[in-house]
């Protein structure tokens, strides 16, 4: 037990890490206890019961305000906006009138459609009135043919000139396609 003494006297840096050990150690267990408890404010309070009655005094201050519901908008096409029909943060209703949309393109693209079914219509309007005509005479004689009892015949003609009998061969072979489609009567 000497000797370890004897080590202690002559190890200076070693007291000094004993010292500082057991400063902190102290310290420790003066913190860890209980803390002092700081002292409540008393306030005095009235306590009064509510009744109805006028208003009898106003308070003006300012405030944030934040809403409820809010609802996000957004239009069916793209646009830049012509007016706001009412203020950020106001009530609105269902079906009201919020902004007005720029319009330039759309109106455009109206011109441009308009366009396109006029040209349409004097298209079809043109096809219709031309075939009218042709429908109207071949009603007439389908009409005609059926009062009657109508038979084509081929009669030979033009014998041997070359360009006759070319035609006479189409006209035979015309002849003998519509009787296989029935539309001409043999007799």
């Amino acid at each position: 037990m000497k000797l370890r003494r004897q080590w202690l006297a002559d190890n200076p840096p070693f007291q000094l890490f004993l010292a500082s050990l057991l400063l902190c150690g102290v310290a420790i267990l003066e913190g860890c206890g209980a803390a002092e408890k700081e002292p409540q404010p008393q306030v005095a309070v009235q306590v009064a019961p509510a009744k109805r009655g006028p208003i009898e005094e106003t308070v003006s201050a300012e405030a944030v305000v934040f809403s409820l519901q809010q609802a996000v908008i957004t239009p069916k096409i793209t646009s830049t906006i012509r007016k706001f029909y009412v203020q950020r943060g106001s009530r609105v209703k269902q079906g009201q009138l919020l902004a007005e949309l720029e319009n330039a393109d759309l109106a455009s693209a109206e011109q441009q459609s308009k366009g396109e079914f006029e040209q349409a219509e004097a298209g079809y309007a043109t096809t219709t009135e031309a075939s009218l005509p042709q429908q109207i005479q071949k009603a007439e004689l389908d009409a005609a043919a059926a009062k009657h009892d109508v038979h084509f015949i081929w009669v030979r003609g033009h014998s041997g000139h070359p360009e006759n009998e070319r035609a006479d061969a189409l006209a035979r072979a015309r002849i003998a396609e519509a009787g296989r489609n029935g539309r001409i009567a043999r007799p």
